[in-house]
């Protein structure tokens, strides 16, 4: 996966995290989501592609719960990276964790 593409999940996960934690709302683009599963599946996506928008968020968002976030979502890749792992395969499985935990969270809002 691009070193670009790493970077954007990244803020990915601590954006789905922050809005997990906050009353906003995220919208994710049909090409994120596709590539968000993927991870959380844990399938190859090597052949994705990331050309739309991404993603739009709905309602506030306070900046300190987004920084809260990336700091969260940085501590869980150095655990990953200390443990031996290779730093792209840390990104993508916080990421895929965070978009698992973002799925459970609005699936229970409609329940």
């Amino acid at each position: 996966m691009p070193r670009e593409n790493l970077r954007f999940l990244f803020f990915c996960a601590a954006l789905l995290r922050a809005v997990d934690a906050s009353p906003a709302d995220i919208s994710l683009d049909a090409e994120l989501e596709d590539m968000l599963g993927a991870l959380a599946r844990g399938e190859d996506t090597r052949e994705f592609e990331l050309t739309g928008k991404g993603f739009e968020v709905h309602g506030p968002l306070a900046n300190d719960l987004f920084v809260e976030a990336i700091d969260e979502v940085s501590d869980s890749v150095h655990a990953w990276t200390e443990a031996g792992e290779r730093y792209d395969v840390a990104v993508s499985e916080v990421v895929a964790d965070s978009y698992r935990r973002h799925r459970a969270a609005t699936m229970l809002q409609f329940a």
